[in-house]
């Protein structure tokens, strides 16, 4: 109980940092994976603990700092993994961190392992359901634009970007044509149904 009040702790004062603060303890702590090789498990326990809070900000500033460890590689798979699911269910629905997940899901680190790019479609497609869902009890105001044209116009963008991720899996590769089907399940928008029945017909 101890511990899981200390950690909670952790997210809270993660939570209250500016950007650039919780981007210089994040980036000074956590080192690249081949470093990690050579510390003791206290040290790697500090690492998970941080990057397990990390994950729970649910801040769009939390989520470019993932974006930043990924892309200088100092996440293993495994911890982009978790950053990035953790990320999309902790996160303060807004188009801004949307974008940022649709930059992850084209960067490098997704293009070279499909264990990534997996976790950051099925997040992205989270994300979006957050965003665009109607709003049920207990959950956090949406940062959607007022204007009904500009939401709509976001809406079928996301759905754009979902049906290309099915549209640009190779005919053959059914594990990446499954990925895209459950992205497009966890967005939840009903165009984008529509048009997969196209596709499929």
């Amino acid at each position: 109980a101890e511990s899981t009040r200390k950690f909670m702790e952790l997210v809270q004062e993660l939570r209250e940092l500016q950007e650039e603060q919780l981007h210089a303890i994040i980036m000074e702590e956590i080192t690249s994976p081949q470093d990690m090789e050579q510390k003791d498990r206290l040290q790697k326990n500090v690492r998970k603990v941080l990057l397990d809070a990390l994950s729970l900000v649910g801040k769009k500033d939390a989520l470019k700092v993932i974006q930043q460890l990924m892309g200088n590689n100092k996440v293993t798979d495994d911890e982009c993994e978790l950053l990035l699911t953790g990320a999309s269910l902790s996160i303060h629905p807004c188009p801004e961190s949307v974008n940022n997940m649709l930059e992850i899901v084209k960067c490098p680190r997704c293009e070279g392992s499909q264990q990534v790019r997996k976790s950051a479609w099925l997040s992205l497609g989270t994300m979006v359901h957050g965003l665009l869902s109607e709003r049920k009890n207990g959950q956090l105001n949406k940062s959607l634009p007022e204007d009904r044209e500009m939401a709509v116009q976001m809406q079928h963008r996301y759905s754009q970007e979902l049906i290309s991720c099915f549209e640009n899996a190779q005919s053959d590769d059914d594990d990446e044509k499954l990925m895209c089907l459950k992205a497009i399940g966890n967005a939840g928008l009903e165009d984008t149904v529509d048009r997969l029945q196209d596709i499929i017909s």
